[in-house]
C-alpha cells in the first residue's frame, strides 16, 4: 500500500503510560502485528530512559566512533544500522525524521511530546494518569486503553486489540480527509491555545511601535450530546469540562452532575462527546412567555425573595470582578462572570464570548453541587435575553452588570422576578427590576 501521507509522510501514535507494568510493550506488539497483516508498512520507536550500548567493544563500528566519528551506519544485505553520538536528548520530531517508506509509526514512551497519544492504564498498577496532568500535553491525548471505566476521555478496551485498531483507523482516514483539506488554502489555522503573541503596531499620540503584544485565542468546539451533533463553541480553550456542563445545565438538559453519564474532550479535533441520562425532567411553576407568535421561551419564576444586597456590596464585588482577571488585563479580550454569595468569590470565570463565561462559571458550581438559588451574579458585559435566561434557568435572584441590559432582558427580569442592575460604574449603577432585593441607605 502506497504511503498514506504524502505530504507528511507518516503517521505517528505514541503509546505512553504513567509507569512501566501497564502493558505497552504489549499493546505495541499486537498492534504492530494487526497493522502488517492490514496491509500497512509499520515502524516502531522505542524509548530508552537509560543509556544503551548496541555497539560491541572490539567491533570495527566500534572502533570509528571511538576513534571520533559522530554517526556510524553498518550495513548489510538484510540491515542497515545508525548509530549516533548525542550531546543531548534529540528531539522525538526529529527521530522520526529518519523514518523512510513507513506509513505509521507507534512509539513507545516519549510521555510529553505532542504527537498524537493513546495512555495505557491498569488500575492494579497505579491509580494516576497522564491526560489529566497538567504537566503533559491535555489537547495530544486521543484515548486511555484501560480495563475500568474513566471518566474525561474516550475509553478503549485494553483487552480488545480489535476495538482500539478501529479507532486508530478512524483517526487515521480523518486525518486523510484532514490532508487533503491542508491542500487547499487555509484562511485560518484553529490552535488549541488562550493566548498568542503577534506583531502589531502600537501609536500613543505621535509615538509608533512595533511591537509583539497577547492576543486572546478564540476555539471552535464542537459538542456531540447522545452521538448526535448538537452544536459548535467559539470559546477561549480553559475550563471546557464547566463550560459544557453549565451549557447543559443553563438549556435544562440536565438537573445535576448525576445526570451526566460521561464527558470526553477531544483537543485534537475539537470535540467534547457527552452522554446524558434521557430521562425528562419535568419543570414545575413554569410560565409562558410570548415574545413573538412564532417563538416562545419556558422559564420558572425564581421565588427566592429572601436575597438581600447592600450598595456597598454591590460596588466591592463589581471591582473584584473587573479586576481578578488576569486574561483581560494581558489582553483585553475577554469578559468575566463571577459567582459570589454576599461579598465572598464562589468562581471567577473568563472567555471570548460572555455567555460561554457565564456557563463556565454555572458549571463550575454543578460540577462542585453550589447551590445558586441564593447567589448573585456579576458580569462584564451586556445583559441580553440569553444572558438573562441561562440566570433564569438555574433560578439565580441577582443579576449585576458593567454594562447595559437590552429591552428584553429588562422584560424576562421583571416577569421572573429578577432583580437586574446595570451599568455598576465607580459608585452609580441602575436598578431595572425588582428592586426590593437592594437595601438602600434613606
Amino acid at each position: 500500500m502506497k504511503n498514506i501521507y504524502p505530504t507528511s509522510g507518516k503517521i505517528i501514535i505514541s503509546i505512553v503510560s504513567t509507569k512501566s507494568g501497564m502493558g505497552k510493550t504489549t499493546l505495541v506488539e499486537s498492534l504492530i502485528k494487526k497493522f502488517t497483516e492490514k496491509g500497512y508498512r509499520v515502524g516502531a520507536l522505542k524509548h530508552d530512559a537509560h543509556k544503551f550500548e548496541i555497539d560491541k567493544k572490539g567491533k570495527d563500528s566500534y572502533k570509528f566512533a571511538q576513534a571520533g566519528a559522530q554517526e556510524v551506519v553498518l550495513a548489510s544485505k538484510e540491515k542497515i544500522a545508525l548509530m549516533k553520538s548525542l550531546n543531548e536528548e534529540e528531539r522525538i520530531d526529529n527521530i522520526v525524521k529518519l523514518f523512510n517508506d513507513v506509513d505509521i509509526i507507534f512509539t513507545e514512551g516519549f510521555k510529553n511530546n505532542n504527537f498524537p497519544k493513546i495512555e495505557v492504564h491498569r488500575k492494579s498498577v497505579d491509580n494516576k494518569f497522564l491526560f489529566n496532568d497538567e504537566k503533559f500535553k491535555k489537547g495530544t491525548f486521543l484515548a486511555l486503553a484501560t480495563d475500568e471505566n474513566v471518566e474525561g476521555i474516550l475509553n478503549l478496551d485494553l483487552n480488545n486489540v480489535e476495538e482500539i485498531v478501529s479507532f486508530i483507523e478512524s483517526f487515521i482516514f480523518k486525518n486523510q480527509q484532514l490532508q487533503k483539506e491542508n491542500q487547499k488554502n487555509i484562511l485560518i489555522d484553529y490552535k488549541y491555545d488562550d493566548l498568542y503573541k503577534k506583531p502589531i503596531i502600537k501609536i500613543e499620540k505621535e509615538n509608533v511601535k512595533h511591537i509583539e503584544e497577547d492576543i486572546i485565542g478564540e476555539y471552535p468546539l464542537s459538542l456531540i450530546l447522545n452521538k448526535n451533533y448538537h452544536s459548535t463553541f467559539l470559546c477561549t480553550p480553559r475550563d471546557i469540562k464547566p463550560l459544557i456542563v453549565g451549557f447543559l445545565a443553563t438549556k435544562g438538559y440536565i438537573k445535576n452532575k448525576n445526570d451526566i453519564k460521561k464527558i470526553e474532550i477531544n483537543g485534537l479535533e475539537s470535540i467534547v462527546n457527552v452522554e446524558i441520562s434521557n430521562e425528562e425532567h419535568e419543570n414545575l411553576n413554569k410560565e409562558m412567555i410570548f415574545l413573538n407568535p412564532l417563538n416562545y421561551i419556558e422559564c420558572e419564576k425564581v421565588e427566592n425573595s429572601s436575597v438581600n444586597i447592600e450598595i456597598e456590596t454591590i460596588y466591592e464585588i463589581m471591582d473584584k470582578n473587573l479586576n481578578s482577571s488576569k486574561l483581560f488585563k494581558d489582553t483585553g479580550g475577554v469578559h468575566s462572570v463571577s459567582i459570589f454569595n454576599q461579598n465572598k468569590g464562589v468562581i471567577t470565570c473568563e472567555d471570548v464570548a460572555r455567555h460561554n463565561a457565564m456557563d463556565k462559571a454555572i458549571g463550575h458550581c454543578v460540577l462542585e453541587g453550589i447551590n445558586l438559588k441564593d447567589k448573585i451574579i456579576l458580569v462584564s458585559g451586556r445583559i441580553s435575553l440569553e444572558m438573562m435566561l441561562k440566570a433564569a434557568q438555574m433560578q439565580i435572584p441577582v443579576i449585576i452588570s458593567k454594562s447595559a441590559p437590552t429591552n428584553l432582558s429588562i422584560e424576562l427580569a421583571n416577569r421572573l422576578n429578577i432583580t437586574l442592575i446595570g451599568f455598576v460604574r465607580g459608585e452609580r449603577m441602575n436598578i431595572y427590576t425588582n428592586p426590593q432585593r437592594v437595601l438602600i441607605k434613606v
